[in-house]
């Protein structure tokens, strides 16, 4: 270890930067927000400093001498000039002040971090100066991962203390306590921002001392459409609290990687012979739920669009148990993004219609509502029956010439897009042998589809296979 991390209480302690630049300002700014008193020192300041309206702010418009670090706490040198900085870091140095002077680590004593603040929590990552924009770009992933209420929940663990003291006298049994606070249901409702319930929680686990019956939680997480980047960042947070995954069969190992490596992983998806029914499904995460365990319910797309979402909370909901759910980015949003499909387009399509294909009988979809024009249309799972599909919009009055894409697996490294008009795509797509998962989209804005890798236009009529473009 090169340097020790330490946290500094700089609350109304003085400060001296020396320079008066944009770098300056943004450490002055740092400063302040620490609570500490700041004296600039520069010939000339921008008018970035000269704009702070702070009364901890003091500004010396002079060339720095060294007997302005006496009675500072901490020395930043700020200033573009080495040998300037030099003077500051060996005046520094010569009081016995801790010294930073900005991208130069020969010339400091002390570092500044790259900061993740979630206050009262404080995460520094820092790298002895050697590559900044490391730190930062680890900040960055941490950043990703926590939750954004985790300040609250440290205040709110600061406030029970004393309570949590005078109830377990015993440490081991103040520390298995607090173990249980962190990993169960009062934290994840502070976390939701659900202050009521946590402060029920907690109240029924102090008066029950040694038994902990809290039921777990289910988080109902869209996935999104396949990329592990679509997934959103409390999707990510919850998936990788979860005691238990309940994931569909489509789900790609990049996202399973998310949970926790001692998660139990169950795949509950659609797959030759290990079909789950949707009432096994719903009966497993109660009885999961009933049993204490956090259970992530991952699902491809958003758990509310064709889903299957809607029936899983109706269950959970009957027994009384906590859930939340986390929107994804469904598969027509994700795909016709990927795809380069502008879903609605001024002068070209109005609105956006999503609808499913596999309905049948009594429920079948209204076609003539479907095959209006001035809209695009969406249409889920509908590869296993496109001939009937393509059929019945014609029937009801779409044009056979109105430009329709087959997007499989959207999103995907493996994405294909096959492209004619709505009287050959259930041909084309025949052709080229196309496999589920896939989404039918149909209406003008398809022709106007963009290659995002290229910026090109595609407006050509024919089909195009994605990212190899063949002329029909």
């Amino acid at each position: 270890m090169q340097q020790l991390p330490l946290f500094l209480d700089l609350a109304s302690k003085s400060c001296l930067i020396v320079g008066g630049g944009r770098i300056a300002a943004r450490k002055a700014r740092l400063l302040l927000r620490a609570g500490a008193g700041v004296t600039i020192v520069a010939p000339a300041i921008s008018e970035e400093i000269a704009a702070f309206d702070d009364d901890r702010l003091a500004i010396v418009k002079a060339a720095f001498e060294p007997t302005m670090c006496q009675g500072h706490h901490l020395i930043i040198a700020a200033t573009n000039l080495r040998h300037v900085n030099r003077q500051v870091s060996g005046a520094a140095n010569h009081f016995g002040i801790w010294c930073n002077a900005v991208d130069d680590a020969d010339l400091s004593t002390a570092f500044f971090p790259a900061i993740v603040d979630r206050s009262p929590v404080t995460i520094a990552v820092g790298t002895g100066g050697t590559s900044p924009s490391l730190a930062r770009q680890i900040k960055k992933q941490i950043e990703a991962i926590l939750p954004s209420r985790l300040g609250q929940l440290a205040r709110q663990l600061g406030h029970w203390r004393d309570q949590v003291k005078l109830a377990r006298t015993n440490p081991d049994a103040r520390k298995r306590f607090w173990e249980h606070v962190l990993s169960g249901p009062i934290a994840r409702h502070l976390l939701a921002g659900r202050q009521q319930e946590a402060e029920q929680a907690f109240q029924r686990e102090l008066n029950a001392p040694g038994g902990y019956s809290s039921p777990g939680e289910a988080y109902l997480v869209g996935a999104g459409p396949g990329d592990a980047g679509l997934l959103t960042l409390h999707g990510h947070q919850l998936l990788a609290q979860a005691d238990v995954v309940l994931y569909d069969s489509l789900i790609s190992e990049e996202i399973l990687d998310f949970a926790r490596k001692d998660a139990n992983r169950v795949c509950v998806g659609k797959r030759p012979g290990e079909s789950y029914k949707q009432a096994e499904i719903s009966r497993m995460l109660v009885r999961l739920v009933k049993k204490g365990y956090r259970v992530c319910r991952l699902k491809g797309g958003d758990p509310f669009v064709f889903g299957r979402g809607g029936e899983e909370a109706e269950a959970l909901a009957k027994a009384g148990l906590p859930f939340q759910v986390v929107p994804g980015i469904t598969a027509a949003l994700g795909c016709a993004a990927s795809a380069g499909i502008p879903l609605t387009l001024r002068g070209v399509s109005s609105s956006l219609r999503l609808a499913t294909a596999i309905s049948k009988g009594a429920s079948d979809p209204d076609w003539q509502l479907l095959a209006q024009p001035g809209q695009t249309l969406a249409l889920y799972m509908s590869l296993g029956s496109l001939n009937r599909v393509v059929s019945q919009l014609i029937a009801h009055g779409m044009p056979c010439s109105t430009p329709a894409a087959v997007v499989e697996n959207g999103t995907k490294t493996n994405q294909r897009v096959l492209e004619a008009e709505l009287g050959q795509i259930a041909q084309v797509c025949a052709e080229h042998e196309a496999k589920p998962p896939a989404i039918l989209f149909v209406g003008e804005v398809v022709a106007m589809r963009i290659c995002v890798e290229t910026q090109t236009l595609w407006n050509n009529m024919g089909y195009l296979l994605y990212p190899n473009v063949l002329s029909a």
